[in-house]
């Protein structure tokens, strides 16, 4: 996969930004208490590092619009992702988003591991930029506030971070060159310092 500088005025980034802010107003970072929004707008700048292509970093902005919203709302922002984005960024949030976001944390997280065994390199991008922002997020959260603080979570530090290693192991296999697999691995062997 070839990566493209992107302008920092593209239309779609833009477009994007716009519709994750409206998405997030007023949610909170469960973590750390920071607005959501600062967790789309890392993901997306971790793909414009890696150079990927516009349409994927706006699927990184976009990428909890559906799975983090209110589930009576859920379908109005499907709706909204159609009027407003290409068919291929609202494919590539389809593919990071948990299928049933009311199941269960470990049942979720089996059908996305599952699921992006299939998934299109791009999507692996997007899975390892968020959790990649996760895991630092989580590192810092620890740092701060010990280990009570992960109570706030809904699985157990161990579990999650078992997660994170399986995101990074099945896109090493599937994409050995993706340009996110080495800070991934690196910030979940920091999270695992700091929660040993």
């Amino acid at each position: 996969m070839t990566t493209t500088p992107i302008s920092a005025t593209d239309p779609l980034i833009w477009r994007a930004t716009e519709l994750a802010v409206r998405c997030h107003e007023g949610q909170i970072r469960k973590g750390d208490g920071a607005p959501y929004i600062v967790h789309p707008i890392r993901v997306a700048l971790y793909l414009a590092q890696a150079g990927l292509r516009p349409e994927v970093i706006a699927a990184g902005l976009l990428h909890d619009t559906v799975e983090e919203t209110h589930p009576e709302k859920r379908h109005d922002w499907w709706e909204e992702l159609a009027k407003n984005t290409p068919r291929r960024v609202q494919a590539l949030v389809q593919a990071v988003s948990d299928a049933d976001p009311e199941a269960p944390w470990q049942e979720r997280k089996e059908a996305y591991l599952r699921s992006i065994e299939k998934a299109s390199c791009e999507a692996l991008a997007i899975a390892c930029a968020d959790k990649l922002d996760n895991a630092i997020g989580m590192k810092k959260v620890l740092e701060r506030d010990g280990a009570a603080a992960m109570r706030r979570f809904n699985a157990p530090l161990d579990v999650r971070i078992a997660y994170f290693h399986a995101i990074a192991s099945i896109t090493e296999r599937r994409w050995p060159d993706c340009p996110l697999i080495h800070p991934l691995r690196v910030a979940i062997k920091e999270l695992e310092e700091v929660a040993a």
